[in-house]
């Protein structure tokens, strides 16, 4: 078993170095389009390291790179089409393969990257909630607060103030002084005599 252990610890690092060789040139630009030739270029980087690969990891290695490219630019303009036209794919296959290796469908790890960069985002109280929907790659801030709802079982502008912490100023502590002292005093005794 440590053997076992061992094999998949080296292909799991193989497999993150070869991601972040081939993402390495990729801006990490939030609301903008990454050129078909920036995801070509990565992907064909991929293709290149994985040449030695056998064709049933070459699938695991293509969807570990995207998922890398999902993660640096979870903000971008980013498509199965262009995605899989990159990759040399069809829509279908790529889409089929990412499911199979990735455990879930493109969109939904796509959605889970821009709710964890929308998390990161809220942080920033001078962003408005529609800004943050934006940068996350949601053009339609309703859609964006209901996907953000059912991730995180609440609204966006409700996590943001359940998450966000505000330094609260330090208690004020009375200042006793002898005079205040002798005064208060005074004022219990005049009470106690009052009643």
């Amino acid at each position: 078993q440590q053997i076992i252990a061992s094999i998949v610890e080296t292909a799991a690092t193989v497999v993150a170095s070869i991601a972040a060789r081939c993402c390495q040139n990729l801006p990490a630009a939030a609301n903008r389009a990454l050129s078909e030739q920036e995801l070509q270029d990565a992907l064909r980087t991929a293709r290149e390291e994985m040449t030695h690969e056998e064709p049933a990891r070459r699938g695991a290695l293509i969807v570990d790179t995207v998922a890398a490219i999902l993660k640096r630019n979870a903000g971008a303009r980013i498509s199965v089409k262009a995605l899989s036209t990159a990759a040399g794919l069809t829509p279908n296959y790529f889409s089929a393969l990412f499911r199979k290796h990735a455990g879930k469908r493109f969109v939904d790890f796509l959605v889970d990257a821009r709710i964890g960069l929308a998390r990161e985002l809220l942080h920033h109280p001078a962003l408005r909630v529609k800004e943050v929907a934006l940068r996350c790659g949601f053009d339609d801030s309703a859609y964006f607060a209901r996907r953000f709802r059912q991730q995180t079982g609440l609204a966006p502008e409700a996590w943001r103030n359940a998450h966000h912490q505000v330094p609260q100023p330090a208690p004020r502590q009375p200042v006793a002084s002898p005079a205040g002292a002798v005064n208060n005093e005074r004022r219990r005794a005049s009470v106690g005599t009052e009643l």
